[in-house]
């Protein structure tokens, strides 16, 4: 008896330690990434807030602040505990990242094994959301923290959904609700949840059905989901607040209507394909100049048609109107409808979406064979494996399949080693990128390699030629190779644009000092200085100016004030003692 229960155990087991395997051996080589130079520095390097680890002042800033044109106070503490635990050493980081990713697929098989009594088909759902090479975008860049952290508080709340549909009381119901605001709090795409579960509802729980008996109780769900709603369309607002106020909404004058709903249609179609086939991936997909409009309309002739045949199948097959419904409506918050940012379609976007069409596939495939003469001759389409040919076959096809997505995530996983990695693969695998070739020119301004990052910042100015921060870093380039005029140049012709722009003006102080035009490199050190007084490169720079100049009076207090901020800076202790004498 004991010996029973125990094996009863290992097998309960056995599909968890599976996941956990898989999963960490399909990533595990992301704890040799570094932190990339695309919104991991706003979000951790380079935040002071961040880091300086879990504070009381941090705490209240993360549920303050619009930072990076959003609101997600989690985000922010879960990313000063990673600095509170481990610095700055990104190991530490991604560790975090895939833990939360590694439990999220933990949590999903149990959903849905409990709610469906079909622990393969559940295994192989939460297995492919486990791998997926779409997926590497969300959990191997650390920036992403949000879709790690929501979709754990997500999966957290469709359990606790779970128990409350089987037996529904105010305790419950209330969890269900807190986990909600606490994913919503990570990240907002979580505004679909509401629908989801209506839709969760109609399977696997089956608490409604379609005809006029089913119906009936189809209102108690619906009004279950209210209070739910209203803290989904809470997030929705403040989250439109916060994107309007960091000018992350592009206008429809930007991006016409009808580009949005062709872009939209062609985007669905395309995270569709590459489910299926995920090469050619990439950090960001730029907008295209002009939207295909064959091309939209053929993707909308494939969507309606996909949703015209799953809503004639839905009393047949409820996992279908569930699984393809959910693909589409948790998409709408980012298809583009409301245009946020430069990219027209993301990887990150399918890590909530997916989740459905692996409910479709998990359950359409076998329901697809047992249909057929082959399939009725060999399989038990309403059973878990089924028997026969199809029963050993369809293990074996899965495991393939698991393992192929978990070979390609592997690989992806190390185009996310760095910076230079991460965008040359990107500048390979798109076209028209100008993020790319941006982020790439950054990389290799960093390493050195001048020609490199100039051909990038060059090619970056092809496709947005007012990019006033390309036209900056092509003027430091060039100021690290000695072309000091075409160095001040180019930043003249940004603080043309961009007045207050002090890191343009810096450098072009640097350029005329070393031109020795020091009446040119006093007067843009000035301007620094006086829209940032502490910044003490800047007054020491006017302050040696200004010692050329003749006007050593000047020059003293701003070079006393720079010791004083910086006693080891040797420059400006070396004018000092000129004015001074040594006094």
């Amino acid at each position: 008896m004991i010996l029973s229960e125990s094996v009863k155990m290992h097998r309960k087991a056995a599909p968890y330690a599976a996941l956990i395997l898989l999963t960490f051996a399909a990533y595990a080589l992301v704890l040799r990434n570094n932190f990339v130079g695309y919104d991991d520095d706003y979000y951790i390097t380079e935040n002071p807030v961040v880091r300086e680890g879990l504070t009381w002042h941090g705490a209240k800033w993360a549920f303050t602040t619009f930072e990076q044109a959003n609101w997600h106070p989690l985000t922010w503490l879960s990313h000063m505990t990673d600095v509170e635990l481990f610095g700055l050493n990104p190991a530490g980081h991604h560790v975090m990242s895939l833990a939360l990713h590694i439990l999220t697929a933990l949590l999903l098989f149990s959903f849905l094994a409990r709610t469906t009594g079909a622990a393969g088909k559940s295994f192989f759902v939460a297995a492919l959301f486990a791998v997926h090479p779409l997926h590497v975008e969300s959990v191997a860049w650390a920036a992403e923290r949000k879709d790690v952290l929501s979709h754990l508080f997500f999966a957290l709340m469709l359990v606790a959904y779970a128990r409350y549909a089987r037996k529904p009381d105010f305790g419950r119901y209330a969890l269900v609700g807190a986990l909600l605001a606490l994913g919503l709090m990570a990240k907002p795409m979580l505004v679909s949840a509401p629908l989801l579960l209506l839709l969760i509802d109609y399977w696997p729980l089956q608490r409604f059905s379609l005809d006029r008996a089913g119906l009936a109780n189809l209102k108690r769900c619906l009004l279950e989901k209210i209070p739910l709603a209203a803290l989904a369309g809470g997030s929705a607002v403040v989250t439109v607040v916060a994107q309007r106020s960091g000018g992350a909404v592009r206008t429809l004058e930007t991006v016409p209507l009808t580009h949005r709903v062709m872009n939209a249609a062609i985007a669905y179609c395309t995270y569709l394909v590459k489910t299926f086939v995920p090469t050619r991936l990439a950090p960001l997909y730029p907008y295209p100049a002009e939207v295909d409009a064959m091309k939209a309309v053929a993707a909308l002739l494939v969507l309606t048609a996909v949703t015209v045949t799953v809503l004639a199948a839905v009393r047949k097959y409820r996992f279908l109107a569930t699984g393809w419904l959910w693909f589409l409506i948790s998409l709408v918050p980012v298809i583009g409808l409301v245009q946020v940012g430069s990219q027209s379609h993301a990887d990150r976007y399918t890590y909530l979406p997916h989740t459905g069409l692996f409910i479709c596939i998990a359950w359409g495939v076998p329901a697809l064979i047992g249909a057929s003469r082959w399939g009725r001759a060999s399989a038990r389409p309403a059973g878990e494996g089924g028997g026969g040919l199809s029963g050993r076959i369809l293990p074996a096809a899965a495991a393939a399949v698991l393992f192929v997505f978990a070979a390609a995530t592997a690989y992806q996983v190390t185009f996310w080693k760095d910076s230079f990695t991460l965008f040359t693969r990107a500048v390979s695998v798109t076209q028209n990128n100008a993020v790319a070739h941006y982020n790439l020119g950054n990389a290799c301004l960093g390493l050195g390699d001048y020609k490199t990052a100039a051909d990038n910042f060059v090619k970056t100015l092809e496709y947005r030629p007012d990019d006033y921060e390309a036209m900056t870093n092509l003027g430091v380039v060039l100021l690290r190779v000695d072309e000091l005029d075409k160095a001040a140049s180019c930043f003249e012709q940004v603080l043309a644009r961009e007045p207050g722009f002090e890191y343009a003006a810096y450098n072009l102080a640097i350029a005329r000092y070393r031109q020795e035009n020091y009446e040119a490199a006093a007067k843009a050190a000035r301007q620094v200085v006086e829209s940032n007084p502490d910044y003490a490169p800047a007054k020491s720079l006017l302050g040696r100016s200004l010692y050329h100049l003749g006007r050593a009076g000047e020059a003293r207090p701003l070079l006393e004030e720079v010791l004083e901020a910086d006693p080891e800076n040797q420059l400006a202790r070396q004018y000092l003692f000129k004015i001074t004498g040594g006094a």
